[in-house]
């Protein structure tokens, strides 16, 4: 399946998202990695190399002490995606839970992780379909469960809200939620809008 992803109107093709595929488990892994940082490491100037990437550790800001913002360069495999972290909260009935946000932009398209846990239960492919007179949304999950019909609802609504704010690249959304609450629109609201704000303050590209 050919789509219109590339903000110069290069017309590339992703074939059964093969294309991203060969990048995700090492995604997965810088974002593991990065989880780890973010424990071990103190709020002065860092500068760490994992596995042939340079991470810059920025302050984190003074009204958001769990805020943190971290740029990573590849300059092996020459891809220099953009990896934007974040902590933040979400209000479950019982609980309130931590929940780790690290947004992978490459030149192409975006990977999104939200975690509580460095675990991934259900991994989602959301990309815009371009028409003659309009833009619509495709969404369908792709690895894990199958059978949340709210989550592919808002990673479709996400992807239309933000597509010029993203450049319309599609966007794989790697998402695990605590006592696998994925239909609680409730906490699906609570993690998208904590996403979308991620994405209006820092704009990655």
């Amino acid at each position: 399946m050919g789509k219109l992803i590339d903000e110069k109107c290069e017309i590339k093709r992703i074939d059964d998202v093969e294309y991203m595929k060969q990048n995700i488990k090492e995604s997965v892994n810088h974002n593991i990695e990065c989880m780890d940082a973010s424990d071990n490491n103190n709020n002065n100037n860092t500068r760490n190399n994992i596995n042939n990437v340079s991470i810059i550790n920025k302050p984190d800001d003074e009204t958001n002490e769990k805020d943190k913002l971290k740029i990573l360069n590849n300059k092996e495999n020459n891809i220099n995606p953009t990896i934007i972290t974040k902590l933040l909260n979400i209000n479950h009935e019982d609980n309130v839970i931590s929940y780790n946000y690290t947004l992978v932009s490459y030149k192409n398209y975006n990977i999104f992780f939200i975690s509580h846990n460095g675990k991934f239960a259900s991994w989602v492919y959301s990309h815009n379909v371009m028409l003659p007179m309009s833009v619509d949304q495709e969404t369908e999950i792709i690895f894990g469960e199958r059978n949340y019909p709210y989550l592919e609802i808002f990673c479709s609504k996400f992807m239309k809200d933000h597509a010029i704010l993203l450049k319309y690249k599609p966007i794989i959304f790697a998402i695990s939620i605590y006592n696998m609450s994925f239909n609680d629109t409730k906490i699906l609201t609570q993690i998208f809008d904590h996403l979308s704000n991620i994405i209006k303050e820092t704009r990655p590209t």
